[in-house]
């Protein structure tokens, strides 16, 4: 992705763009004109405007400015630039933007502009509808072909609907897909557009689905062309979804509507409730050739021949129980643990598996949870599981499927909503997850595996710290998804290089403080191999030299493997960060010649160049060692003269004892003497 634009000229007007205030450059090559809106092909959240191409002028471009909260589909967008789809809005481009001139940083994806308005234009002039031949012609063989190029790349559109359907040109002969990359799969989709295994989740939770579930919203969309009026859209979503479940998808959204037979075929065979008997591409093939099989209707979903009352309401189907459930989970773990339920699976719905997974949740929730509000939401969720095996997964007021979690972490982190940030903690550690992504299809539990499940639960039991947590979570989650720590968010960067500019245009800053719990994840996220680095800044103290030192070492590392150009904002900040390590340090020439080598490398703009050239860790090292001998050995000298000075008083002593002694001996001498003389005297 393109770094930051920011840093280029003012761009200057292109042709035909005078009046539209300044353009914003994508790398070299794109500019965006966010003056020179186009409303048609805004998204929620994200706003269209025009782009030039100073490469190919002549070609039409518009860029979507993509909202900051929500993760982009960054596979889709990477496999879509490396080989176009047919038929399809594909992305040309990709990067982050200085949005408005120093407004911060916006995500943006550069498309081709089609050449003719929405078909939801078209659809909604009641005296214009589309005919069998249209659908036949122009609709259905252009997005039957960029699905199938979809389908074998194992990708998903989950964004079929009338107003993201494009002319190619003016003369309305032909259809493209619009885009399906801007935003999580299904998020603008309306609940009519979404099948039962989607239908009830948070639109940010719907998930990836499989091309079955394309193929569904292409019924619904063809409904819409044909009728000019938008199915469901004067209904509740729950209610809509309660009905769908109850009397079937055909039967809710076509009603008593009669249209020519070969329609009705086509959207009983779109329509159907079971993917497995939804209509595939070769019958849609036969269809468009004018042979096509007599449909039948899918039933409702299962449904039981008594009833079974909960809260004062009769219960035919599984899939409304199991909404009973979720909205009063005390009632449901009460109707649980008495087994009534399990009896009514087990002799009314003759569902012997369903009974005996409700029976097994009851067991297993007996004293294994942490604590009895979880054991309540993971027995709810089994049983919910047991009921309606092909729906969304149920906990607490989560609705979600199993590549919906991602998203709605992320949605969860932009509204501050701390309740639902528990709930999905809690959700991550649970065995129920394990479980949920153990038994769903292969197509579908390749974008939660069971590696990934165990590494949530790591990630919220043991790894907590600095690089760990729901950040770490959320991170891992979304590839699409720029750093949210308020660090860099207004930078939003995308890759690891986006956030080290960012961290650069910060670095005024304090780089000691250049590392929260967003940063972190975001880093080991993007790059395992710095799981160490941070680990080695988490287990440092907080202010301490060695923190400052890891980190540095952290954002060195980064720089050489994912920036390789000078960053002189962070080096500036990382000399200021290491001066007072400089300064506390005893001995004073050291601190004079280091002071002066980190004066002249600090204009390096390198980290690594910076830390390698002051040696600063073996200089806190020797520093260290050679004040503590210094101390030592001013401590010892202080004993020798404590030493001397006790011995002095020792010999002063022992000299007046003994110069007593001989004062006393010399006396006697000389008394004798005297006496010798006085007798030698006497005697002469």
């Amino acid at each position: 992705m393109a770094e930051i634009a920011a840093q280029d000229a003012a761009a200057n007007p292109g042709p035909g763009s005078s009046g539209l205030g300044d353009g914003v450059r994508l790398g070299q090559r794109y500019l965006i004109w966010p003056d020179d809106r186009l409303p048609h092909l805004d998204r929620s959240g994200a706003e269209a405007c025009r782009v030039e191409d100073s490469e190919r002028p002549e070609t039409p471009l518009y860029a979507l400015i993509c909202q900051l909260d929500l993760p982009v589909r960054a596979d889709i967008i990477n496999v879509l630039m490396r080989k176009p789809c047919p038929n399809m809005v594909t992305p040309e481009a990709s990067g982050v933007i200085d949005w408005r001139r120093g407004q911060g940083g916006r995500y943006v994806i550069v498309f081709r502009l089609p050449g003719g308005g929405p078909l939801a234009a078209r659809s909604h002039d009641g005296d214009r509808p589309f005919t069998r031949q249209e659908i036949a012609s122009n609709v259905l063989p252009p997005i039957i072909e960029a699905l199938q190029d979809f389908k074998g790349r194992n990708l998903t559109h989950r964004a079929i609907r009338p107003d993201n359907l494009y002319y190619t040109d003016s003369d309305q002969r032909s259809v493209v897909l619009g885009e399906c990359c801007s935003a999580p799969p299904g998020y603008h989709q309306a609940a009519a557009y979404e099948p039962l295994e989607s239908a009830a989740a948070l639109p940010e939770a719907r998930g990836e689905g499989t091309i079955a579930t394309d193929l569904y919203a292409l019924g619904v969309t063809i409904l819409a062309l044909i009728t000019g009026r938008d199915p469901g859209a004067d209904q509740d979503p729950v209610a809509l979804t309660a009905a769908k479940v109850a009397h079937g998808s055909h039967a809710v959204l076509v009603g008593t509507q009669k249209f020519d037979p070969t329609i009705t075929a086509l959207l009983v065979g779109l329509l159907n409730d079971d993917p497995d008997r939804r209509w595939n591409f070769q019958q849609l093939h036969r269809w468009i050739d004018g042979f096509f099989d007599s449909a039948k209707r899918s039933s409702p979903v299962r449904r039981a021949l008594g009833s079974y009352a909960f809260l004062g309401q009769e219960y035919f189907h599984p899939g409304l129980l199991a909404l009973a459930l979720q909205r009063n989970p005390r009632e449901a773990v009460a109707e649980v643990r008495e087994g009534r339920l399990e009896k009514w699976l087990r002799n009314v719905l003759a569902d012997p598996k369903a009974a005996d997974a409700v029976r097994t949740a009851a067991e297993q929730n007996v004293g294994q949870a942490a604590s009895r509000d979880i054991a309540d939401a993971e027995l709810v969720a089994r049983t919910c599981l047991a009921l309606d095996p092909n729906g969304p997964l149920r906990f607490r007021d989560l609705t979600i499927t199993l590549s919906g979690l991602g998203p709605t972490i992320a949605r969860a982190f932009a509204d501050g909503n701390r309740d639902r940030l528990k709930t999905l903690a809690d959700l991550s550690k649970s065995p129920v997850l394990v479980e949920w992504a153990a038994f769903a299809p292969s197509d579908q539990s390749r974008f939660l595996s069971l590696h990934t499940c165990t590494s949530l639960q790591s990630y919220l039991t043991v790894n907590t710290g600095l690089g760990g947590g729901m950040e770490r979570c959320l991170y891992d989650l979304n590839p699409g998804l720029p750093c949210r720590s308020p660090l860099v968010r207004a930078a939003c960067p995308m890759t690891l290089r986006d956030l080290m500019q960012a961290l650069d245009r910060a670095g005024s800053g304090d780089a000691a403080r250049s590392l929260d719990r967003h940063v972190a994840a975001f880093i080991v996220a993007r790059d395992q191999s710095f799981e160490r680095s941070v680990a080695r800044v988490a287990r440092s103290a907080e202010g301490s030299s060695e923190r400052k030192l890891a980190l540095l070492s952290l954002w060195a590392r980064l720089q050489k493997y994912h920036y390789g150009a000078p960053l002189h904002g962070l080096t500036a900040a990382a000399a200021a960060s290491l001066a007072p390590v400089i300064g506390s340090m005893k001995s004073a020439l050291r601190r004079t010649l280091l002071t002066q080598k980190l004066t002249k490398l600090a204009d390096s703009g390198d980290v690594g160049r910076l830390i390698d050239g002051l040696d600063i860790s073996q200089s806190v090292v020797r520093d260290t060692r050679e004040y503590r001998d210094v101390v030592r050995h001013y401590n010892g000298l202080g004993k020798s003269i404590l030493a001397i000075d006790e011995q002095a008083e020792a010999r002063a002593a022992a000299a007046a004892e003994h110069g007593l002694w001989l004062a006393t001996l010399v006396a006697f001498g000389c008394l004798a003497v005297s006496m010798v003389v006085v007798l030698m005297g006497a005697i002469v």
